[in-house]
């Protein structure tokens, strides 16, 4: 899947979790991921209900960031921003 944020100015990046390899979960800083997380499907429709954004470089969801192998998802360009 494809994440991009967009800044409070129009900038757009595409977001990249260079450190993990493809197909690693992303997931809540601090949960465990799922070992059965590549067997487990989560609609598109779902997917967008989930607010998402960036707040100081960095990828929420909520309150937390997001992490793929424990490594937290940033960004260079958005500093402040919605994810989609």
């Amino acid at each position: 899947m494809l994440l991009a944020a967009e800044g409070e100015d129009g900038t757009v990046e595409v977001i990249f979790a260079d450190n993990a390899e493809p197909g690693t979960p992303v997931v809540l800083e601090g949960s465990a991921a799922d070992k059965d997380a590549k067997k487990k499907k989560l609609s598109v429709d779902r997917f967008f209900e989930i607010p998402l954004h960036v707040k100081g470089n960095t990828v929420f969801c909520g309150e937390k960031a997001l992490t793929a192998d424990g490594v937290k998802l940033t960004t260079a360009k958005v500093s402040d921003g919605e994810v989609g």
